[in-house]
């Protein structure tokens, strides 16, 4: 009996073993042998609003790539689906509008009179242009940015969610009201009004029908809410000090970036929130901590974007302490601050944009 025992165990010994040959050998996706996908090339845009400066990095280096000057402050900076030109928001007394920017070398190659913040759909080839003059949506063709169709008197600023071609449009000013246009048509489908006061940041998790954002409750306090648009419920509500306009999803979809802002007269703790996108319970906390110097950072973020790998976000500073706090760069496989990218009067950028290389 023993003999046949130790047959038997012999025999399963050597067929795992070459089961193990045949999996290291010829498998890419072996347990414990994933590597992650590696690290794209892109190009970051920033603005500072309180120095005018418009700055362009190399991803992944984290380079300076080229900066200029403005004569203005500006509240936003985008890059069209192509990569070649920045939309530079002009915010100039008498003069608002939007300047044209060659994304190569930062010359200023044209402007406009609109004036407002720009959404792309690159694939689907349209744009959306949400006026600060007269808060009106204006679908727009992203190569001429000429009005194709317009949707009167909505909001401040939004979503677009580009896979279900959905745009969430906030009401403004300082109510809890989202507009939901569908894109394709070009009309407005639906009106959300959601629990909270005045929402600031939001945006959609289309593999889940979910949306997050940011209300205060009361000022200067506020919570991130995660809001089921399917039965109309909260899934979670997290308390932070400051409205934020930074949250954002990981490119699939599984986890939610948000931060509280905070003000120079209430300071946040300065974590970055991470929530799980199906328990939406809080999984993760990243210090305002900066490995690469083991140096603190100020806690005060803003924007936060994803980029299109999937391998890192990048956090922008928030406008309410003066752009004291430099751009962090975010591991999404380690949920660390890696790096700060360098500025070239030492302010962080207030607003950013990643686009192709």
């Amino acid at each position: 009996m023993r003999q046949k025992v130790l047959i038997l165990a012999s025999l399963i010994g050597i067929c795992g073993f070459f089961i193990y040959l045949s999996c290291c050998d010829d498998c890419p996706t072996c347990p414990g042998d994933i590597e992650p996908p590696p690290l794209g090339n892109y190009r970051l845009y920033s603005i500072c609003f309180w120095d005018g400066m418009l700055m362009s990095y190399d991803i992944p280096a984290d380079t300076i790539i080229d900066s200029v000057t403005l004569a203005y402050q500006s509240y936003g900076v985008f890059v069209t689906p192509d990569g070649e030109r920045l939309l530079v928001m002009r915010a100039q007394e008498g003069n608002f509008g939007t300047d044209i920017f060659n994304s190569r070398d930062l010359s200023l190659i044209g402007s406009t009179n609109q004036y407002g913040d720009y959404y792309f759909d690159g694939a689907d080839n349209y744009g959306i242009m949400l006026s600060y003059t007269d808060e009106s949506i204006y679908f727009i063709d992203p190569a001429s940015l000429n009005s194709i169709d317009t949707i009167f008197k909505f909001g401040s600023h939004g979503y677009l969610d580009s896979v279900g071609n959905q745009f969430f449009c906030v009401k403004y000013p300082g109510v809890n009201v989202v507009y939901r246009v569908d894109c394709e048509k070009r009309r407005l489908t639906d009106s959300l009004i959601l629990p909270g006061t005045e929402i600031a940041g939001i945006c959609y998790n289309h593999f889940s029908n979910d949306l997050y954002y940011s209300c205060y409750n009361p000022f200067p306090y506020a919570y991130i809410i995660q809001y089921d648009l399917d039965n109309e419920v909260i899934l979670n509500e997290t308390a932070i000090v400051g409205a934020s306009f930074g949250i954002s999803t990981t490119i699939n979809g599984d986890r939610i970036f948000a931060n509280d802002s905070g003000s120079r007269d209430w300071l946040p703790p300065g974590y970055i929130w991470v929530f799980d996108a199906v328990t939406n319970e809080v999984c993760n906390l990243i210090e305002p901590y900066d490995y690469s110097a083991g140096n603190l950072l100020q806690p005060s973020f803003g924007q936060i974007l994803m980029t299109p790998d999937g391998r890192r976000a990048y956090v922008a500073s928030s406008y309410s302490m003066i752009a004291e706090t430099p751009i962090a760069v975010v591991d999404l496989l380690t949920d660390k601050i890696v790096k700060v990218l360098p500025s070239a009067l030492g302010f962080g950028g207030t607003l950013i944009s990643i686009g192709p290389l």
